[in-house]
């Protein structure tokens, strides 16, 4: 199931921040590409003009908090409430 187009969708991008990996300074997302459904890279670039680190990042659906209104039955992502009980069980071992 696709996203509804948009006019200014690619003058609107909004990247997640993430800091260039060998200098430190923040990097600036340039562009995406969907691989599937639930997984999507990001290509940066490190705005330190010494450094201009190119690399590219991986943004991924990995736990459902709340059920979809419109559920694509092709695409398949864990419940988040069990990792959650487990973590917060890992967290108190003296049960």
């Amino acid at each position: 199931m696709g996203r509804p187009a948009t006019p200014d969708a690619a003058k609107n991008r909004a990247f997640p921040g993430m800091n260039c990996p060998h200098c430190g300074c923040p990097g600036a997302g340039r562009n995406s590409f969907a691989m599937t459904d639930t997984y999507r890279e990001i290509i940066y670039q490190c705005r330190n003009p010494e450094c201009s680190f190119s690399w590219v990042a991986g943004l991924e659906a990995i736990r459902a908090l709340s059920p979809s209104g419109t559920p694509n039955p092709a695409v398949k992502i864990p419940s988040g409430h069990a990792y959650i009980t487990r973590r917060k069980f890992n967290a108190n071992p003296a049960r």
